[in-house]
């Protein structure tokens, strides 16, 4: 069935079709050509994106936010590398897009389940700003923690098509592979983060933290090894594997423990969920075979002789906290401000302001078990009602994501957060006959 608004008579279809592609082009190239001319190459990629938005609205704000994920840290407007991130702008425009196209075509319903759990845990944590340690601290999370909360709702009740969805998914790919790339290239040309030997995405003064650029690539490594497992086509196939390479060396590269461990429990659901076949074991040998080109340094890493880079002993010190702040929490973004009551509690002193590194540990400091529950449900929600639906490579990224979270503070990262929406949105996505 035909996706378009307006119904015209079927012989005339191909004609008026053919008219309106054409004028519809001639525009934009004469507006973006004028752009060029007065206002430079910004001034006509604007002009694109917008015409792009009128065309294809669903496929590009949800594409172009999901290509951008991975260059989070990196994509700061500004010659400040604390600026405001180009992601968050994306996330605007998905919001604002999604809910025009939904309350235009009547696709947007009641949000699943998970989301009550979803709004709980965030409206929990702004119940804690009341009695947070430090409220400045609380007050700073407040806009993301809302933002994600926001394009979380209007993404997961609007409902996507089969069509829509797998441009969404080949612009998350892409994004991932791009990021990594850039990132491996950099490594190997001698450019480390931070004087380590650790590779990780850098742009100029700007850089990301390493596990956290690991973590932004675990989505499209799982749709990656989906594309290997599912798909029909050969050209498909062998597209999917090279990305599977560069994604997994960027991974390696970046040395990050916690998301080496969060890609093998990846594997692990596949192989719950699939069997062990062919493809999938194809997909686990060339990740396995990227171990073998991997420097020394990655394997004195794996030794943990730094005790998780102090992490071991964070998460045993702030256990005295839970008496105090595990009911009701310590506050939003307070973990910091209540681990220096005990940082000297730890068995090797890791210094004072020191984040949990964890977001069990994490949360249940901030928010109080209240809030860590509410989390945990959401969590369970979506699982559940996964389990009954042919949606695997989202599924096994939310597991890599919780397997992720044992290492690092994910929660408010928007990779976190687009993870479970992709997961939400399979789960409820349309067949284009439906339309």
């Amino acid at each position: 069935m035909s996706t378009s608004f307006i119904t015209v008579p079927s012989e005339n279809i191909g004609d008026k079709h053919w008219a309106t592609t054409a004028v519809f082009t001639a525009a934009v190239g004469t507006i973006a050509g004028a752009s060029i001319a007065y206002g430079g190459w910004f001034g006509a990629a604007v002009v694109l994106t917008g015409a792009l938005l009128l065309r294809w609205p669903v496929q590009v704000a949800l594409g172009v936010f999901a290509f951008l994920l991975p260059f989070d840290s990196v994509s700061s407007l500004g010659a400040e590398a604390s600026g405001t991130a180009l992601t968050r702008y994306a996330g605007a425009c998905v919001v604002l897009v999604l809910l025009a196209v939904g309350l235009a075509t009547r696709r947007l319903s009641v949000p699943p389940r998970a989301a009550l759990w979803w709004s709980l845990f965030v409206l929990w944590g702004v119940a804690t700003l009341g009695w947070a340690i430090n409220s400045q601290f609380a007050w700073e999370r407040l806009p993301t923690a809302i933002s994600l909360l926001l394009l979380y709702v209007i993404a997961t009740a609007f409902r996507i098509t089969e069509k829509e969805m797998s441009v969404v998914l080949l612009m998350t790919v892409l994004g991932g592979c791009t990021a990594a790339v850039m990132a491996s290239s950099q490594f190997y040309s001698g450019t480390v983060y931070m004087q380590t030997s650790r590779s990780s995405l850098m742009v100029g003064n700007r850089d990301t933290d390493p596990n956290q650029f690991a973590a932004s690539l675990l989505l499209p490594l799982s749709l990656a090894i989906g594309a290997v497992a599912a798909g029909r086509r050969k050209s498909v196939r062998i597209a999917a594997i090279a990305a599977i390479a560069a994604l997994t060396l960027a991974i390696l590269l970046s040395m990050s423990r916690g998301a080496l461990v969060a890609a093998l429990a990846l594997i692990v659901v596949y192989m719950y969920r699939q069997g062990v076949n062919r493809r999938i074991l194809m997909a686990t040998f060339c990740l396995a075979a990227l171990l073998f080109v991997m420097p020394q340094s990655f394997f004195i890493r794996l030794a943990l002789n730094d005790r998780g880079a102090g992490r071991f002993d964070i998460w045993t010190a702030s256990m005295d906290l839970v008496p105090r702040y595990g009911l009701l929490g310590a506050g939003w973004n307070n973990f910091i401000v209540a681990y220096t009551e005990i940082a000297g509690h730890a068995s090797t002193f890791r210094g004072y302001t020191k984040g949990s590194h964890n977001i069990y540990v994490g949360m249940l400091i901030e928010v109080g078990i209240i809030g860590l529950t509410f989390l945990l449900l959401a969590f369970r929600s979506q699982l559940r009602e996964a389990r009954t639906r042919l949606v695997v490579p989202y599924e096994a990224a939310c597991w890599a994501m919780l397997v992720m979270g044992f290492t690092l503070d994910v929660v408010w990262r928007k990779s976190f957060w687009f993870t479970w929406i992709l997961l939400a949105m399979a789960v409820r996505m349309r067949p284009n006959a439906d339309l």
